[in-house]
């Protein structure tokens, strides 16, 4: 069994999408020869909010091991900037915060002790001092300084490491022509030479996304690989029985953020539309509330039909879940100015058997929802309201997964993509 060194900043039991990610290899990893030793910060209990995870957590180093990895988590200190932000939240404070961070990013060109959670390195660092079996390393970014981390380990102890880009980081602004400002392109030059001098030692990347890896690829100068996000098939119920009929309210769930990007605008006027034709239908969002703008942009628009959107804060996987199963129809929201962004929530779709309504289109997600014969592209709001209709009157028989379906959907189980990884990973320690 070859261990592995894991850094990541997200980890159960915080409740952001990278902490399951990170959680599933170090469940899995052992299944396919490697040993999982993981270093991560401490959080509250189901913390879903970055203002949450800015505060102190813990005293003393935890450690847990579980069967076929172990985990370490240390301590969170905040620094003055998280402090505030912790205590003042989002609208106070703004331009002192700013200055602050202006100052960490100065700093982390010379020294990986500026951040908070700096105390990931030093661990890390003293932990490889005492032992010398671990054959990689594997840092997790966001955030992207725990590349910094890996990149010094690596040249101190001679062991090879790997990137986890949950995020294009600098090839966004690079592959997407986004619009920004002079302040935020000075940023962009000096976090790209950042992001290239801390890949230089790197073995290869990861990334969910096709198009991401050849982004990162050509950026860095480095090989870089698909391993998408996963399920847990376990915690999936369905309930065969369910069938979507005119007689009853449509249950319609997003699951996650929403971005400025995405013209959520288009399904909104679509479902306003209905609403006012009597059709009884609901529109859910876990997690919009913690995203006052976003809020905003969906009840401006629906004025007396805010009862028929229940906007709600960031909830548990478990919670989460419940919702799902209660679901008719998923909605994902494409990207008008992102290239290639897979939004994590299609993969957690899946397994549920249910319609996908993606509106508008974007050319990366209709080509993987191709795989999937329960899917709906609309790219107006007369063809959301056709392709709604046809599902509010679809009463003569449930929507049922072909075989293909099956065997595409399976493909995404967290054990399937961590079977992938590791064969990467013993494709290049083999070579090396």
């Amino acid at each position: 069994m070859k261990k592995i060194l894991l850094i990541t900043y997200f980890f159960p039991p915080s409740n952001f999408a990278g902490s399951y990610r990170l959680a599933s290899f170090a469940r899995y990893f052992n299944k396919f020869g490697y040993y999982p030793v993981v270093v991560t910060r401490q959080a509250p209990e189901n913390a879903a909010d970055f203002r949450v995870m800015a505060g102190n957590c813990g005293s003393d180093i935890i450690f847990e091991k579980n069967e076929g990895f172990e985990v370490y988590y240390l301590p969170y200190k905040a620094n003055l900037r998280d402090r505030i932000y912790a205590k003042y939240g989002d609208n106070k404070y703004v331009y002192i915060r700013r200055l602050l961070s202006f100052f960490e990013l100065l700093l982390q060109a010379v020294t990986p002790f500026a951040m908070p959670y700096a105390n990931l390195y030093s661990f890390s660092k003293n932990y490889l001092k005492y032992n010398n079996d671990i054959k990689l390393i594997i840092a997790s970014g966001k955030p992207f300084q725990l590349f910094l981390f890996a990149y010094l380990l690596s040249k101190k102890y001679i062991i090879p490491w790997v990137a986890d880009y949950r995020d294009e980081w600098n090839c966004r602004y690079i592959n997407n022509n986004l619009r920004i400002n002079l302040n935020e392109k000075i940023l962009f030059r000096f976090e790209s030479f950042l992001e290239r001098k801390w890949t230089k030692n790197l073995l290869f990347a990861i990334t969910p996304t096709e198009v991401w890896t050849e982004h990162i690829k050509n950026f860095v100068g480095k090989p870089c690989h698909v391993v998408m996000n996963g399920f847990d098939p376990e915690k999936i119920i369905i309930n065969d029985n369910s069938k979507i009929s005119g007689s009853k309210e449509l249950n319609i769930l997003y699951l996650g953020s929403l971005y400025k990007y995405q013209p959520i605008e288009i399904f909104i006027n679509s479902i306003v539309k209905l609403l006012e034709n009597n059709f009884k239908i609901k529109c859910v969002f876990p997690g919009i509330l913690n995203e006052p703008e976003n809020e905003k942009r969906i009840l401006n628009i629906v004025d007396k039909f805010s009862n028929n959107f229940i906007i709600m804060p960031r909830i548990s996987q478990k919670e989460v879940y419940k919702l799902m199963a209660q679901a008719d129809l998923f909605l994902m929201v494409g990207y008008n100015e992102i290239k290639g962004w897979m939004s994590l929530k299609v993969i957690e779709y899946l397994p549920w058997h249910k319609p996908i309504l993606l509106c508008p289109g974007n050319f990366y997600m209709e080509e993987f929802l191709k795989n999937y014969s329960l899917s709906f592209v609309c790219n107006s709001e007369t063809e959301v309201v056709e392709t709604l209709l046809s599902i509010i009157y679809k009463t003569d028989k449930k929507y049922e997964v072909t075989s293909a379906d099956n065997v595409f959907i399976d493909s995404f189980k967290r054990e399937s993509q961590a079977a992938k990884f590791c064969e990467i990973i013993d494709e290049f320690l083999e070579v090396k």
